[in-house]
Formats: structure tokens, sequence, C-alpha cells
């Protein structure tokens, strides 16, 4: 969720590095009374965005659903979708839960997970909002307490199913603006999730969406902020960190597996977007969760010793 004090035509890639073996994060976020509005700045990231107003006026937009947002609303912001935030000046407050769908379902605790593939918004009060502040709550606490993996994913897996429940009334929500030019990029982007490794070129792409060469690549970039062919190297890497944090296959079977030449080529590229090899990534991600499995194995013998 990036805030700017100036509005831009082009989405700006706003990345997010969650911990090495990590899928999730949530934060509390405050402002005081006297703090200054933020206008429109076009953004989007590799984690899916969930976020639970507590005071607020202002305006989400995200795809084709522009809606205003208040102290009762919760939005949800779907991986690699451009969106924004209009906040009004005053006090604002907010829970912020970003998350690796992918990497919840690579982890294995996801296995039947289901997300919505489009924005979604929630401003009036009910079952669904109620449990979803309760799992956002319940969010928090375990970060604080440095819960295991397995109850965060819990808790993210539930948020998600409420939220892809409540997308389909709400796909029409909002100001009844048509969908935006990006949603003819969807035929494109739909193949290159479901077949990351399979070459896309520019012209194939086009293809699959009834467009030119040249139209889909100034569309794409103009919806997107960079190149097709950069949106599809950031995507492979970002699964390929996943799947160094989470699988067991040799980094050369994953490099190969998501369409890098050669795992010369993959380490360049994955050390130049994250800042550190993919097997400095492995043995951080392994650490993490090696304490993960300690702190759940000691937290079960405490809880056996009460008994």
């Amino acid at each position: 969720m990036l805030l700017g004090s100036e509005s831009t035509c082009a989405p700006i890639c706003e990345p997010v590095t969650l911990t090495p073996g990590e899928f999730i994060r949530v934060r509390r976020v405050s402002w005081p009374a006297d703090s200054r509005g933020a206008d429109r700045f076009l953004h989007f990231h590799d984690v899916a965005e969930i976020v639970v107003f507590d005071r607020m006026e202002g305006e989400f937009h995200c795809g084709g659903l522009h809606t205003p947002i208040d102290d009762r609303s919760i939005v949800y912001a779907p991986p690699m979708a451009p969106h924004d935030f209009v906040l009004n000046p005053g006090a604002k407050a907010w829970t912020l839960v970003q998350l690796d769908v992918l990497a919840l379902k690579a982890a294995g605790m996801g296995l039947n997970l289901k997300w919505p593939r489009q924005a979604v918004s929630i401003s009036r009060p009910g079952e669904a909002s109620t449990r979803l502040r309760m799992l956002a709550d319940w969010l928090l606490d375990m970060a604080r307490q440095g819960a295991g993996l397995a109850d965060k994913a819990a808790a993210a897996g539930l948020m998600l199913s409420l939220l892809d429940d409540a997308a389909a009334p709400t796909a029409g929500a909002g100001r009844g603006e048509p969908p935006p030019p990006g949603h003819r990029l969807d035929r494109a982007l739909q193949r290159l999730h479901e077949r990351p490794g399979q070459a896309l070129p520019v012209e194939t792409a086009a293809s699959l969406c009834g467009l030119s060469p040249a139209y889909f690549s100034r569309l794409f970039r103009r919806c997107h902020g960079m190149p097709f062919r950069d949106y599809v190297r950031v995507h492979r890497l970002q699964l390929a960190a996943q799947r160094i944090a989470n699988d067991r296959e040799t980094l050369s079977q994953i490099a190969y597996a998501l369409g890098f030449a050669s795992p010369s080529q993959f380490s360049a590229s994955f050390r130049h977007r994250f800042g550190v090899t993919p097997r400095e990534y492995r043995g951080a991600a392994g650490r993490l969760i090696g304490a993960e499995a300690r702190f759940e194995a000691t937290a079960r013998m405490q809880n056996d010793r009460s008994r």
C-alpha cells in the first residue's frame, strides 16, 4: 500500500519482499488527527493486499472498481493489480495484510485455497465484515507472539475465502464505470500464470488478446508500468523465490522449469532483483523455517507438560 502526494498516469511497481520462507506480513498503521491527505498514486506489487480500515475517509481504485472508503471499509487488491487510494486529511487507522498466495499454496498449507482474481470492497457491516476484522486482529496477535506458519496460514486462508465469496456481488460495485483498457490483457496474463515456464513472446501474447504486437506493448506498459518482457521476468523470479524457499528442487531444476536459459542467467537475474544469490536465499529460508519448527515444537512440549 503505497501512498504518495502526487498522482501519476503510469502505475509504479512497488516491490514487497517478504522474509524468505514466509508468505504473510501484517502491521497496524495509524496517522494522527493533523495528518495531511494523500492523492492517487497508482502502483502494484507481487503480493495480494487486504486493508481493514478503522478510521478513514477517502477512495479506493483498482481495475474497474472505484469506491468510497470509510471507517467500515475492507478492501482487497489482487497480486500485480494496479491500484491506488485517495485519503482525506485527518486521523486514519488501518490493518494492512500483505500475503503471497502462490507461496501459501506452495508451502502445502492451502491445497484448496481460493482467492479473488479481482478487486473487492466491503463497506457494510455484516457477517463477512465481522469475521474479516476478527481474523485481522488474530493475525496481528500472532505476529506479535511469534506464532507458527500453520496458524497464520489458517487465518490468511479464511480471509481470502471470505473475500472470494464476496467478490461476485462487488464486481459491479462502485460507480458503474466500464472495465479499464487493461482488461484486454487478461488472456496473456492468464497464460503466463498458468504456464510460467513456457516461452511467451510479445507476438504470442498479443495474439491471445486479439491485439497487434505494437498496440499490446503500448497498452501493457501503460497499464503495468513496465514492458511485458520485464513483467514476465519479475513474475518468474517471484515464483522462483517461492520454490527455493519451500520446495526441494535443485536450483537448476527451478531455473529451467521457469524458462531461464541457464542456471547462471537465473542466478544473475535473481541477485539483481533480490540482492542475494538463489543459494543464499535458500539458506536464509531454511534457517527461518527451522526456527519456526523449533518454536512450534517447544510450544507443543510446554503445552503437553502443562496438562
